[in-house]
């Protein structure tokens, strides 16, 4: 087993004024002057203690993993994930429980941490190496490989103090992994940097994998943990919530994460969704009231403005739970504010990344033929066929119109509807965001 980690909680003691510092300290040692049983000792523990609360951020976490195996670690800011890996890495006692790591130990846990911002790259290349116990006859050996990853040229022989953040990833990382470590923890560090260099971290990554390295990663970016780890772990609030294929735990990560209701300590729903009214599964199959998104952006009017975004099935209702293979429309109504030449309604489906998958425009970019006066009120419709795989989606709406000689938005809202998408009674064996109905399969070589 490369990690152990047994019933592992963290507390962290909240003062509630900095001289409680140094009075609850003096009252629980005034305290133990006493006998056990008697009540002046009690007192002076009760006066003790309430003049600080702990906070848990962990709470019993428990796992093992294997070794060669590449867990990812998913939550929600404060939900415990650095706390952990720090408890793993060395860096931070628990309160209670214990860890057991097996083996050589690379940690990016902190963006320059282990570095002496006094000292020039190549310096803390070998200081940092030989905290890890690494030979310096090692270290000059490798060092070459070591530069070349980093690819911060001249800036080698500079003060860490003067790098940019990029620069500081690349030489952490390009130290870290470079040493052959047979565990690797990497905690948000691949967000940092252009995305030619998280490409060379990831093909690194992957090196370590094949070479046996049982790697724990912390990333909000669902998708690395997708395509990196064999497993992933969810935390809740100090609490593992799920721990499975990565496919299931990002799935309950990201309902957990757009979801209106609010979960409890124990990670189980504390309050009833959908303005107090108890959510049948009839309902769910098409609209569920927790599906709101969070990240909608309205840009100022200019001319138009957009009204109601949804998407509805073929009888007019309105879902937000699609499934693959069926019709839908999205729709939304526009109200023009100010006379408008060569206008046309835009709509655009994205992943929960970002990433464009499919748009369309009821008119050619600044075609004249549809020029709505002042006050003139219309609902735009966009029939489509659910090609989605199953995940999680947003919708963004757009009315442009020439402005000037120039194409512009009248109106614009980025993430204006959200969607999820089930998948049909088939099994689907689409690998991506768009599921072509592709139809794989294996043909015997009869040569």
């Amino acid at each position: 087993m490369a990690i152990s980690v047994q019933n592992i909680s963290k507390a962290y003691r909240i003062w509630e004024s900095p001289s409680d510092r140094v009075i609850a300290p003096l009252l629980s040692r005034l305290g133990t002057l006493f006998p056990p049983t008697s009540r002046a000792r009690e007192y002076l523990e009760h006066k003790a203690v309430s003049r600080y609360r702990d906070f848990w951020a962990l709470q019993n976490a428990n796992f093992d993993i294997r070794r060669g195996e590449s867990v990812g670690i998913l939550g929600r800011n404060g939900s415990g994930k650095s706390t952990l890996l720090q408890i793993i890495a060395g860096t931070l006692r628990p309160s209670t429980g214990s860890v057991h790591v097996a083996g050589r130990v690379a940690a990016l846990l902190e963006l320059g941490s282990g570095f002496n911002p006094e000292f020039t790259g190549r310096e803390n290349v070998f200081i940092n190496a030989s905290v890890l116990g690494v030979p310096p006859s090692d270290i000059s050996a490798r060092f070459e490989d070591i530069a070349k990853f980093a690819d911060i040229g001249d800036f080698i022989d500079q003060p860490v103090k003067i790098y940019s953040s990029g620069m500081l990833m690349r030489l952490a990382f390009a130290v870290q992994t470079a040493l052959e470590p047979e565990v690797l923890i990497v905690d948000e560090a691949l967000s940092v940097g252009d995305e030619a260099f998280s490409r060379k971290c990831f093909a690194q990554i992957e090196k370590l994998q094949k070479a046996g390295c049982s790697i724990l990663l912390v990333s909000h970016d669902a998708s690395s943990v997708i395509s990196i780890c064999t497993r992933a772990i969810l935390l809740e609030k100090g609490k593992t919530i799920c721990d499975g294929t990565p496919r299931e735990v990002v799935a309950e990560y990201r309902r957990r994460l757009h979801s209106s209701t609010v979960f409890g300590r124990d990670g189980t729903a504390a309050t009833p969704a959908g303005n107090g009214r108890a959510v049948t599964a009839n309902d769910r199959s098409r609209f569920d009231p927790d599906i709101i998104s969070k990240t909608r952006l309205e840009y100022e009017s200019n001319g138009a403005v957009i009204h109601d975004p949804r998407i509805v099935d073929l009888d007019g209702n309105t879902v937000n739970i699609l499934t693959q293979g069926n019709d839908y429309v999205y729709t939304y109504q526009v109200e023009f504010t100010k006379a408008a030449i060569g206008a046309s309604c835009a709509m655009l489906f994205k992943t929960i990344h970002g990433f464009e998958l499919a748009g369309a425009v009821t008119h050619p970019a600044g075609c004249s033929d549809w020029d709505p006066p002042t006050g003139f009120k219309c609902v735009a419709k966009f029939h489509f066929t659910c090609r989605l795989a199953p995940g999680v989606y947003f919708c963004n709406a757009g009315v442009e119109a020439l402005i000037g000689d120039q194409l512009g938005y009248l109106h614009r809202v980025v993430d204006a509807f959200m969607f999820r998408v089930l998948p049909a009674t088939r099994p689907t064996t689409a690998t991506a965001a768009v599921d072509l109905l592709i139809s794989p399969c294996v043909v015997a070589n009869t040569n």
